[in-house]
Protein backbone atom coordinates (compact mmCIF):
# COMPACT_ATOMS: atom_id res chain seq x y z
CA UNK A 1 0.00 0.00 0.00
CA UNK A 2 1.54 3.30 -1.12
CA UNK A 3 1.64 6.18 1.35
CA UNK A 4 0.96 8.70 -1.40
CA UNK A 5 -1.55 9.40 -4.15
CA UNK A 6 -0.14 8.23 -7.49
CA UNK A 7 -2.43 10.64 -9.35
CA UNK A 8 -1.16 13.77 -7.56
CA UNK A 9 2.17 15.52 -8.18
CA UNK A 10 1.75 17.31 -4.86
CA UNK A 11 1.27 14.05 -2.94
CA UNK A 12 4.20 12.36 -4.72
CA UNK A 13 6.50 15.30 -4.00
CA UNK A 14 5.46 15.48 -0.35
CA UNK A 15 6.22 11.77 -0.02
CA UNK A 16 9.59 12.26 -1.76
CA UNK A 17 10.40 15.09 0.68
CA UNK A 18 10.54 12.52 3.48
CA UNK A 19 13.77 11.24 1.89
CA UNK A 20 15.58 14.52 2.48
CA UNK A 21 18.74 14.17 4.60
CA UNK A 22 18.21 10.43 4.93
CA UNK A 23 19.74 7.38 3.29
CA UNK A 24 17.56 4.99 1.37
CA UNK A 25 18.16 2.37 4.04
CA UNK A 26 16.83 4.78 6.68
CA UNK A 27 13.83 5.86 4.63
CA UNK A 28 12.28 2.64 3.34
CA UNK A 29 9.53 0.71 5.07
CA UNK A 30 10.72 -1.95 7.53
CA UNK A 31 9.46 -4.71 5.22
CA UNK A 32 12.18 -3.80 2.68
CA UNK A 33 15.16 -3.26 4.98
CA UNK A 34 16.35 -6.88 4.71
CA UNK A 35 16.28 -6.65 0.92
CA UNK A 36 18.39 -3.49 0.98
CA UNK A 37 20.87 -5.02 3.40
CA UNK A 38 21.28 -7.85 0.88
CA UNK A 39 21.97 -5.23 -1.78
CA UNK A 40 24.68 -3.73 0.42
CA UNK A 41 26.33 -7.10 1.01
CA UNK A 42 26.20 -7.87 -2.70
CA UNK A 43 27.86 -4.53 -3.52
CA UNK A 44 30.61 -5.11 -0.96
CA UNK A 45 31.37 -8.66 -2.07
CA UNK A 46 31.17 -8.15 -5.85
CA UNK A 47 32.25 -4.54 -6.08
CA UNK A 48 29.30 -3.62 -8.30
CA UNK A 49 27.39 -0.45 -7.51
CA UNK A 50 23.63 -0.90 -7.38
CA UNK A 51 21.30 1.23 -9.48
CA UNK A 52 20.13 3.95 -7.09
CA UNK A 53 17.17 4.91 -9.29
CA UNK A 54 15.84 1.37 -9.50
CA UNK A 55 16.16 0.92 -5.73
CA UNK A 56 14.18 4.12 -5.12
CA UNK A 57 11.46 2.95 -7.52
CA UNK A 58 11.25 -0.57 -6.08
CA UNK A 59 11.64 -0.07 -2.35
CA UNK A 60 10.51 3.49 -1.64
CA UNK A 61 7.82 4.34 -4.18
CA UNK A 62 6.97 0.66 -4.77
CA UNK A 63 6.44 1.11 -8.49
CA UNK A 64 5.47 -1.86 -10.63
CA UNK A 65 8.65 -3.32 -12.19
CA UNK A 66 6.72 -4.53 -15.22
CA UNK A 67 5.88 -0.88 -16.02
CA UNK A 68 9.54 0.20 -16.08
CA UNK A 69 10.98 1.63 -19.29
CA UNK A 70 7.60 2.13 -20.93
CA UNK A 71 7.11 5.17 -23.14
CA UNK A 72 5.23 7.07 -20.46
CA UNK A 73 6.13 8.79 -17.16
CA UNK A 74 6.85 6.59 -14.12
CA UNK A 75 3.88 8.17 -12.32
CA UNK A 76 1.82 8.26 -15.51
CA UNK A 77 -1.45 9.17 -13.79
CA UNK A 78 0.20 12.33 -12.41
CA UNK A 79 2.22 12.95 -15.61
CA UNK A 80 5.44 12.88 -13.59
CA UNK A 81 8.70 11.14 -14.49
CA UNK A 82 11.18 10.09 -11.77
CA UNK A 83 14.93 10.65 -12.09
CA UNK A 84 17.76 10.34 -9.59
CA UNK A 85 21.15 11.97 -9.95
CA UNK A 86 24.37 12.19 -7.99
CA UNK A 87 26.10 15.29 -6.68
CA UNK A 88 29.55 15.70 -5.14
CA UNK A 89 30.68 18.36 -2.64
CA UNK A 90 32.96 21.01 -4.12
CA UNK A 91 35.78 22.93 -2.47
CA UNK A 92 33.58 25.98 -1.85
CA UNK A 93 31.07 24.12 0.32
CA UNK A 94 28.53 23.72 -2.45
CA UNK A 95 27.79 20.84 -4.80
CA UNK A 96 28.70 19.93 -8.35
CA UNK A 97 27.44 17.33 -10.78
CA UNK A 98 28.61 13.74 -10.55
CA UNK A 99 27.45 12.82 -14.04
CA UNK A 100 27.89 14.84 -17.22
CA UNK A 101 24.34 14.72 -18.53
CA UNK A 102 20.82 13.67 -17.59
CA UNK A 103 19.76 10.65 -19.63
CA UNK A 104 16.09 10.67 -20.63
CA UNK A 105 13.88 8.46 -22.82
CA UNK A 106 15.02 6.39 -25.79
CA UNK A 107 14.60 7.65 -29.35
CA UNK A 108 12.30 5.68 -31.64
CA UNK A 109 13.48 6.63 -35.12
CA UNK A 110 10.33 5.25 -36.77
CA UNK A 111 8.00 7.11 -34.42
CA UNK A 112 9.63 10.55 -34.20
CA UNK A 113 9.19 11.23 -37.93
CA UNK A 114 5.39 11.35 -37.50
CA UNK A 115 5.36 13.37 -34.26
CA UNK A 116 5.12 17.05 -33.41
CA UNK A 117 6.94 18.21 -30.30
CA UNK A 118 3.93 19.07 -28.13
CA UNK A 119 2.32 15.67 -28.71
CA UNK A 120 5.58 13.71 -28.85
CA UNK A 121 6.43 10.74 -26.65
CA UNK A 122 9.51 12.69 -25.45
CA UNK A 123 7.49 15.67 -24.19
CA UNK A 124 4.79 13.43 -22.70
CA UNK A 125 7.34 11.46 -20.70
CA UNK A 126 9.73 14.27 -19.74
CA UNK A 127 7.60 17.40 -19.37
CA UNK A 128 7.53 17.08 -15.56
CA UNK A 129 10.48 15.37 -13.85
CA UNK A 130 10.79 14.70 -10.13
CA UNK A 131 14.56 14.79 -9.55
CA UNK A 132 16.01 13.28 -6.37
CA UNK A 133 19.65 14.21 -5.84
CA UNK A 134 21.87 11.99 -3.69
CA UNK A 135 25.38 12.81 -2.46
CA UNK A 136 27.72 10.43 -4.22
CA UNK A 137 30.44 8.74 -2.15
CA UNK A 138 32.48 6.04 -3.86
CA UNK A 139 33.35 4.54 -0.46
CA UNK A 140 29.71 3.83 0.42
CA UNK A 141 27.13 1.42 -0.97
CA UNK A 142 24.35 3.25 -2.79
CA UNK A 143 21.86 2.34 -0.06
CA UNK A 144 23.83 4.61 2.30
CA UNK A 145 24.07 7.64 0.03
CA UNK A 146 22.61 10.69 1.76
CA UNK A 147 19.73 12.24 -0.17
CA UNK A 148 20.18 15.99 -0.49
CA UNK A 149 17.95 17.99 -2.82
CA UNK A 150 14.53 17.25 -4.28
CA UNK A 151 12.54 19.22 -6.83
CA UNK A 152 10.25 19.10 -9.84
CA UNK A 153 11.56 20.34 -13.17
CA UNK A 154 8.80 21.37 -15.57
CA UNK A 155 9.78 22.02 -19.17
CA UNK A 156 8.13 25.30 -20.13
CA UNK A 157 8.72 28.84 -21.36
CA UNK A 158 12.15 29.57 -22.86
CA UNK A 159 13.51 26.22 -21.67
CA UNK A 160 10.78 24.41 -23.57
CA UNK A 161 11.48 26.38 -26.75
CA UNK A 162 15.21 25.68 -26.47
CA UNK A 163 14.66 21.93 -26.10
CA UNK A 164 11.97 21.93 -28.80
CA UNK A 165 14.44 23.44 -31.29
CA UNK A 166 16.94 20.64 -30.62
CA UNK A 167 14.23 17.94 -30.75
CA UNK A 168 13.09 19.20 -34.15
CA UNK A 169 16.71 19.23 -35.37
CA UNK A 170 17.10 15.57 -34.32
CA UNK A 171 13.85 14.74 -36.11
CA UNK A 172 15.15 16.52 -39.21
CA UNK A 173 18.27 14.32 -39.18
CA UNK A 174 16.13 11.17 -39.07
CA UNK A 175 13.94 12.45 -41.93
CA UNK A 176 17.14 13.07 -43.92
CA UNK A 177 18.19 9.45 -43.41
CA UNK A 178 21.16 10.51 -41.27
CA UNK A 179 20.30 9.17 -37.82
CA UNK A 180 23.71 7.47 -37.94
CA UNK A 181 25.33 10.90 -38.18
CA UNK A 182 23.77 12.47 -35.10
CA UNK A 183 26.37 13.95 -32.75
CA UNK A 184 29.20 16.41 -32.39
CA UNK A 185 31.45 14.85 -35.06
CA UNK A 186 28.87 15.49 -37.79
CA UNK A 187 26.65 18.37 -38.89
CA UNK A 188 23.71 17.21 -36.77
CA UNK A 189 24.99 18.68 -33.50
CA UNK A 190 22.51 20.16 -31.01
CA UNK A 191 22.87 22.73 -28.22
CA UNK A 192 21.06 21.45 -25.13
CA UNK A 193 19.21 18.23 -25.97
CA UNK A 194 21.37 15.53 -27.49
CA UNK A 195 20.85 12.14 -29.08
CA UNK A 196 23.30 10.27 -26.87
CA UNK A 197 24.62 6.76 -27.40
CA UNK A 198 25.37 3.99 -24.95
CA UNK A 199 27.20 0.72 -25.41
CA UNK A 200 29.99 -0.09 -27.82
CA UNK A 201 30.17 -1.25 -31.42
CA UNK A 202 28.39 -4.54 -30.87
CA UNK A 203 25.89 -5.48 -33.56
CA UNK A 204 23.05 -5.44 -31.03
CA UNK A 205 23.57 -1.70 -30.48
CA UNK A 206 22.65 -0.90 -34.09
CA UNK A 207 19.11 -0.71 -35.49
CA UNK A 208 17.39 0.11 -38.76
CA UNK A 209 16.39 3.68 -39.51
CA UNK A 210 13.81 5.00 -41.99
CA UNK A 211 14.99 6.65 -45.22
CA UNK A 212 18.41 4.97 -45.17
CA UNK A 213 19.87 1.51 -45.56
CA UNK A 214 22.64 2.38 -43.07
CA UNK A 215 21.93 1.13 -39.59
CA UNK A 216 22.21 3.68 -36.78
CA UNK A 217 23.32 3.27 -33.19
CA UNK A 218 20.58 3.15 -30.59
CA UNK A 219 20.19 6.57 -28.99
CA UNK A 220 18.55 8.26 -26.04
CA UNK A 221 17.56 11.85 -25.47
CA UNK A 222 19.71 13.51 -22.82
CA UNK A 223 20.14 17.01 -21.43
CA UNK A 224 23.63 18.23 -22.28
CA UNK A 225 26.03 19.50 -19.65
CA UNK A 226 25.14 23.22 -19.97
CA UNK A 227 21.40 22.62 -19.60
CA UNK A 228 21.83 19.95 -16.92
CA UNK A 229 23.99 22.30 -14.81
CA UNK A 230 21.29 24.94 -15.09
CA UNK A 231 18.66 22.49 -13.83
CA UNK A 232 20.90 21.41 -10.93
CA UNK A 233 21.68 24.93 -9.76
CA UNK A 234 18.11 26.15 -10.03
CA UNK A 235 16.80 23.25 -7.95
CA UNK A 236 19.57 23.60 -5.37
CA UNK A 237 18.94 27.35 -5.15
CA UNK A 238 15.18 26.76 -4.90
CA UNK A 239 14.37 28.77 -8.01
CA UNK A 240 10.60 28.72 -8.29
CA UNK A 241 10.35 28.04 -11.99
CA UNK A 242 11.63 24.56 -11.21
CA UNK A 243 10.99 23.84 -7.57
CA UNK A 244 7.49 25.10 -6.97
CA UNK A 245 6.25 22.92 -4.14
CA UNK A 246 9.40 22.50 -2.09
CA UNK A 247 8.55 25.16 0.54
CA UNK A 248 4.99 24.00 1.13
CA UNK A 249 5.65 22.01 4.32
CA UNK A 250 7.65 24.93 5.76
CA UNK A 251 4.87 27.41 5.06
CA UNK A 252 2.18 25.19 6.54
CA UNK A 253 4.12 25.07 9.85
CA UNK A 254 3.67 28.77 10.51
CA UNK A 255 -0.10 28.74 9.90
CA UNK A 256 -1.10 25.46 11.56
CA UNK A 257 -0.98 26.83 15.16
CA UNK A 258 -3.70 29.39 14.28
CA UNK A 259 -6.29 26.98 12.86
CA UNK A 260 -9.59 27.59 14.69
CA UNK A 261 -8.39 30.90 16.22
CA UNK A 262 -10.63 33.96 16.01
CA UNK A 263 -9.24 37.06 14.32
CA UNK A 264 -8.85 38.96 17.59
CA UNK A 265 -7.02 35.99 19.16
CA UNK A 266 -4.54 35.91 16.28
CA UNK A 267 -4.00 39.66 16.51
CA UNK A 268 -3.39 39.38 20.26
CA UNK A 269 -0.85 36.60 19.75
CA UNK A 270 0.96 38.69 17.14
CA UNK A 271 0.57 41.98 19.03
CA UNK A 272 -0.99 43.33 15.85
CA UNK A 273 -3.76 45.86 15.28
CA UNK A 274 -6.13 44.78 12.50
CA UNK A 275 -6.57 47.65 10.09
CA UNK A 276 -9.54 48.72 8.02
CA UNK A 277 -10.33 48.36 4.37
CA UNK A 278 -10.63 45.58 1.85
CA UNK A 279 -7.08 44.29 2.32
CA UNK A 280 -7.13 43.94 6.10
CA UNK A 281 -7.19 40.12 6.07
CA UNK A 282 -4.51 39.95 3.38
CA UNK A 283 -2.42 42.24 5.61
CA UNK A 284 -3.02 39.88 8.54
CA UNK A 285 -1.73 37.02 6.38
CA UNK A 286 1.45 39.01 5.71
CA UNK A 287 1.83 39.67 9.43
CA UNK A 288 1.64 35.95 10.23
CA UNK A 289 4.28 35.21 7.59
CA UNK A 290 6.60 37.96 8.77
CA UNK A 291 6.43 37.29 12.50
CA UNK A 292 6.11 33.51 12.58
CA UNK A 293 8.19 33.02 9.47
CA UNK A 294 11.29 34.47 11.11
CA UNK A 295 11.01 31.74 13.74
CA UNK A 296 10.23 28.79 11.45
CA UNK A 297 11.09 29.38 7.81
CA UNK A 298 14.44 29.02 6.10
CA UNK A 299 16.49 32.19 5.71
CA UNK A 300 16.32 32.06 1.89
CA UNK A 301 12.55 31.81 1.88
CA UNK A 302 12.16 34.71 4.31
CA UNK A 303 14.55 36.93 2.34
CA UNK A 304 12.40 36.29 -0.70
CA UNK A 305 9.12 37.04 1.07
CA UNK A 306 10.46 40.21 2.71
CA UNK A 307 11.71 41.48 -0.63
CA UNK A 308 8.24 40.95 -2.13
CA UNK A 309 9.79 38.70 -4.73
CA UNK A 310 6.93 36.26 -5.20
CA UNK A 311 7.29 36.24 -8.98
CA UNK A 312 10.80 34.81 -8.75
CA UNK A 313 10.21 32.34 -5.98
CA UNK A 314 6.92 31.19 -7.32
CA UNK A 315 4.65 31.46 -4.29
CA UNK A 316 1.41 33.36 -4.83
CA UNK A 317 -0.43 34.00 -1.57
CA UNK A 318 -4.14 34.77 -1.82
CA UNK A 319 -6.35 35.41 1.22
CA UNK A 320 -9.98 34.35 0.81
CA UNK A 321 -13.12 34.42 2.95
CA UNK A 322 -15.72 31.67 3.14
CA UNK A 323 -19.10 31.68 4.86
CA UNK A 324 -20.37 29.16 7.39
CA UNK A 325 -21.36 26.86 4.52
CA UNK A 326 -17.79 26.91 3.09
CA UNK A 327 -18.79 29.09 0.13
CA UNK A 328 -16.16 31.51 -1.19
CA UNK A 329 -17.28 35.15 -1.05
CA UNK A 330 -15.19 36.84 -3.75
CA UNK A 331 -13.31 36.32 -7.01
CA UNK A 332 -9.51 36.23 -6.95
CA UNK A 333 -7.72 39.07 -8.72
CA UNK A 334 -4.30 38.95 -10.35
CA UNK A 335 -2.09 42.02 -10.94
CA UNK A 336 -3.33 44.64 -13.39
CA UNK A 337 -2.07 44.36 -16.95
CA UNK A 338 -1.30 46.93 -19.61
CA UNK A 339 -2.88 46.63 -23.04
CA UNK A 340 0.51 47.18 -24.69
CA UNK A 341 2.05 44.28 -22.77
CA UNK A 342 -0.76 41.97 -23.88
CA UNK A 343 -0.39 43.03 -27.53
CA UNK A 344 3.40 42.66 -27.65
CA UNK A 345 3.72 39.21 -26.04
CA UNK A 346 2.70 35.70 -26.96
CA UNK A 347 0.90 33.41 -24.50
CA UNK A 348 3.95 31.78 -22.89
CA UNK A 349 5.64 35.17 -22.45
CA UNK A 350 2.59 36.72 -20.79
CA UNK A 351 2.42 37.61 -17.10
CA UNK A 352 -0.87 35.72 -16.87
CA UNK A 353 0.79 32.48 -18.04
CA UNK A 354 3.70 32.98 -15.64
CA UNK A 355 1.38 33.57 -12.68
CA UNK A 356 -0.75 30.53 -13.40
CA UNK A 357 2.34 28.33 -13.51
CA UNK A 358 3.25 29.31 -9.95
CA UNK A 359 1.86 27.53 -6.89
CA UNK A 360 -1.03 29.28 -5.14
CA UNK A 361 -1.28 29.21 -1.36
CA UNK A 362 -4.84 30.07 -0.34
CA UNK A 363 -5.13 31.42 3.20
CA UNK A 364 -8.73 30.85 4.27
CA UNK A 365 -10.75 32.76 6.88
CA UNK A 366 -14.22 31.49 7.77
CA UNK A 367 -17.25 33.41 9.03
CA UNK A 368 -18.75 31.83 12.14
CA UNK A 369 -21.32 34.65 12.43
CA UNK A 370 -21.80 38.07 10.86
CA UNK A 371 -19.02 39.85 12.75
CA UNK A 372 -16.72 36.98 13.63
CA UNK A 373 -14.14 35.14 11.54
CA UNK A 374 -11.75 32.33 12.41
CA UNK A 375 -8.65 31.15 10.61
CA UNK A 376 -9.86 28.01 8.82
CA UNK A 377 -6.91 26.53 6.92
CA UNK A 378 -4.38 27.00 4.15
CA UNK A 379 -4.53 25.07 0.91
CA UNK A 380 -2.01 24.61 -1.88
CA UNK A 381 -3.00 24.48 -5.56
CA UNK A 382 -0.97 24.20 -8.76
CA UNK A 383 -2.88 24.73 -11.97
CA UNK A 384 -3.06 21.63 -14.16
CA UNK A 385 -2.92 21.50 -17.97
CA UNK A 386 -6.71 21.72 -18.31
CA UNK A 387 -6.77 24.89 -16.16
CA UNK A 388 -4.01 26.46 -18.24
CA UNK A 389 -5.81 25.68 -21.51
CA UNK A 390 -8.97 27.43 -20.27
CA UNK A 391 -6.96 30.45 -19.19
CA UNK A 392 -5.20 30.55 -22.56
CA UNK A 393 -8.56 30.83 -24.36
CA UNK A 394 -9.49 33.82 -22.19
CA UNK A 395 -6.08 35.44 -22.79
CA UNK A 396 -6.27 34.95 -26.57
CA UNK A 397 -9.79 36.37 -26.62
CA UNK A 398 -8.61 39.36 -24.56
CA UNK A 399 -5.63 40.01 -26.84
CA UNK A 400 -7.72 39.92 -30.01
CA UNK A 401 -10.23 42.38 -28.53
CA UNK A 402 -7.51 44.75 -27.33
CA UNK A 403 -6.03 44.76 -30.85
CA UNK A 404 -9.51 45.57 -32.22
CA UNK A 405 -9.98 48.24 -29.52
CA UNK A 406 -12.98 46.40 -28.11
CA UNK A 407 -14.01 46.27 -24.45
CA UNK A 408 -16.46 43.34 -24.47
CA UNK A 409 -14.10 41.04 -22.55
CA UNK A 410 -15.12 37.67 -21.12
CA UNK A 411 -17.27 38.22 -18.00
CA UNK A 412 -17.98 36.19 -14.85
CA UNK A 413 -21.37 35.23 -16.30
CA UNK A 414 -19.61 33.54 -19.25
CA UNK A 415 -18.46 30.85 -16.78
CA UNK A 416 -15.01 30.36 -18.32
CA UNK A 417 -13.25 29.93 -14.90
CA UNK A 418 -11.36 33.17 -15.64
CA UNK A 419 -12.59 36.60 -16.68
CA UNK A 420 -11.45 40.18 -17.26
CA UNK A 421 -12.63 43.31 -15.48
CA UNK A 422 -11.23 46.53 -13.94
CA UNK A 423 -8.54 45.88 -11.37
CA UNK A 424 -10.26 47.90 -8.65
CA UNK A 425 -13.47 49.75 -7.98
CA UNK A 426 -11.81 53.10 -8.60
CA UNK A 427 -11.49 52.25 -12.31
CA UNK A 428 -8.00 53.65 -12.88
CA UNK A 429 -8.03 52.50 -16.49
CA UNK A 430 -6.33 49.13 -15.96
CA UNK A 431 -7.89 45.70 -16.16
CA UNK A 432 -6.97 42.42 -14.50
CA UNK A 433 -7.49 38.78 -15.12
CA UNK A 434 -9.63 37.32 -12.35
CA UNK A 435 -10.10 33.73 -11.21
CA UNK A 436 -13.78 32.93 -10.80
CA UNK A 437 -14.87 32.04 -7.28
CA UNK A 438 -16.67 28.92 -8.54
CA UNK A 439 -13.40 27.61 -9.95
CA UNK A 440 -11.57 28.16 -6.65
CA UNK A 441 -14.54 26.65 -4.81
CA UNK A 442 -14.25 23.53 -6.96
CA UNK A 443 -10.51 22.98 -6.50
CA UNK A 444 -10.43 23.74 -2.75
CA UNK A 445 -13.67 22.08 -1.62
CA UNK A 446 -14.09 19.05 -3.86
Amino acid sequence: MNDYDKTSQKSILEFAEKLRNKTLLEAVSSKFKKELVKEMINETEKGNKGNFGSLIEDYYFELDKSERNKARPDFHEAKLELKTAGLKPDKKGGFKKFQGRLSLSSINFNKIIDESFDSSSFYYKNKNILIIFYIHDENLPVTEYKIGFIGIFTLKGNDKQTIKNDWEFIKEAVLAGEAHKLGAQHNWNTQNLEASTSGGKAESNFIKQPYSKTEAKKRRFAYKLRFWEKVIQEIINKDASLQTIDNWSEIRKIFNPFIGYKIDEICKDLNYQLGEGKNKFANLTKEIIMKKGNENLSRDLMVSIKSNNAKKDGIIFRTIRINDKNRIQEEISLPAFSDENIKENNWEESEFFKYLNKPFVFVIFKEIDKNNLVFHNIEYYLMNDADIKKAKKVWIDTKSKIIENRKDFIKISDKQDFHVRPHDEKGNGKNSFWINREFVQKVLFR
